[in-house]
């Protein structure tokens, strides 16, 4: 192409050249029929879509690292599509759009913080494609959309519907839209066939400054937020380590419990009660009160860096049977990690078992101790 270019038009082609990554089976191998280790790429479209199969190269696609490509990575990838469909519908049911708002008389926390987060995916997005660091550029983009927008902005804007704040209301629609509009912008390059059917199905919803998301311009930079981002991720903290408790502890969905707590900083006791409607209704729970006490019977602490913060769980768990049932399962897993051990220790094992075999058993004991370390911290928690 090179040495073409240059007779032909006496000009150089191109002068910049990308060198992908080769993309091997999971366990790092290259493809080959003799092998029987190919991914039809055909195939794995045609089961979880063009786009899933696009996002989960560029995923992986670090420079100097081959991908190791397996189905459940695209499955994955095709779950994060789901998300992102789920999200949209999510935003036509509560009648997003976007009104032209001025960006520097954002008021509500929540709304402050979305824009601060998104800044920054933005940002990082941009300077990762310029750099060709695709991997990153899809990763920060996966994250933001996932784990921020969808598992916690969207969440917090469900209680801001459900307030008779006009102002805020109408303030959580046009931001959501903004940022869901800009974020298919971003992801269009990544996945184009999703986005464009998007950026039509859902037109009433977004900024359409382009018949087409692929002539539409690229977010600009957001200034002079807000910076309420500690605030707010305490709050996700107190709300996950609650969460992560009750889920630990088996405590039925459908029960709501009470919750106590003293010696929290100033800061986190103004988060609680400016913000105490929102962590009652993502943690399911039905009163939270600050309180000078003495441990009772019934109550679980929760692991968290920040005051003493008690679960009431008394005639909601048995806590017997629940140590019984953890130390069951204890049993069982050490019984596993002294199985795996036990092979690892043998030479012939080691000596005739293929290297992927090998490789299996590490990963399990790794997935068995993470398990035990969980299954002890749980038990601590009760003993406590």
């Amino acid at each position: 192409m090179m040495m073409m270019g240059l007779y032909f038009t006496d000009e150089v082609p191109f002068s910049e050249v990308y060198v992908h990554a080769l993309v091997r089976d999971e366990v790092g191998q290259k493809m080959s029929k003799s092998k029987g280790n190919v991914i039809d790429p055909l195939l794995l479209m045609d089961e979880y879509g063009a786009d899933s199969l696009r996002m989960t190269l560029c995923s992986m696609a670090a420079q100097g690292r081959d991908i190791k490509l397996s189905k459940q990575r695209v499955e994955g990838y095709r779950n994060f599509l789901t998300k992102i469909w789920n999200a949209v519908k999510f935003c036509e049911m509560n009648d997003c759009r976007y009104d032209g708002i001025d960006m520097n008389k954002v008021k509500n926390i929540f709304n402050n913080w979305i824009l601060t987060e998104y800044e920054e995916c933005r940002a990082k997005t941009e300077t990762a494609i310029r750099e060709y660091r695709f991997n990153e550029a899809a990763n920060a983009l996966y994250k933001f959309t996932w784990n921020i927008f969808c598992d916690w902005y969207l969440e917090f804007t469900k209680i801001i519907y459900q307030s008779s704040n006009s102002d805020d209301i109408n303030e959580a629609k046009n931001i959501t839209s903004f940022v869901l509009s800009n974020t298919l912008i971003m992801l269009h390059p990544i996945i184009p066939f999703f986005t464009e059917h998007l950026w039509k199905e859902a037109a009433p919803i977004l900024i359409k400054n382009s018949d087409k998301i692929n002539q539409a311009k690229w977010p600009e930079k957001v200034s002079n937020i807000k910076d309420d981002n500690n605030k707010i991720n305490s709050l996700i903290e107190l709300i996950t380590a609650i969460r992560s408790t009750r889920s630990e502890l088996n405590v039925p969905a459908n029960i709501e419990i009470d919750i106590v707590y003293s010696n929290i900083s100033d800061e986190l006791n103004l988060a609680i009660e400016s913000h105490k409607n929102t962590i009652l209704n993502l943690t399911r729970s039905k009163s939270m009160r600050m309180s000078e006490f003495k441990k009772n019977e019934g109550m679980i602490q929760v692991m968290f860096n920040d005051g003493l913060i008690y679960l009431v769980l008394k005639d909601i768990i048995n806590f017997e049977e629940e140590v019984a049932r953890l130390n069951k399962k204890l049993k069982k897993t050490i019984e596993e990690i002294n199985k795996i051990d036990a092979k690892l220790v043998d030479k012939n094992f080691i000596e005739n078992a293929p290297n992927k075999v090998i490789e299996d058993q590490k990963e399990r004991r790794e997935d068995y101790q993470s398990q035990m370390k969980k299954i002890e911290k749980e038990l601590e928690v009760i003993g406590n």
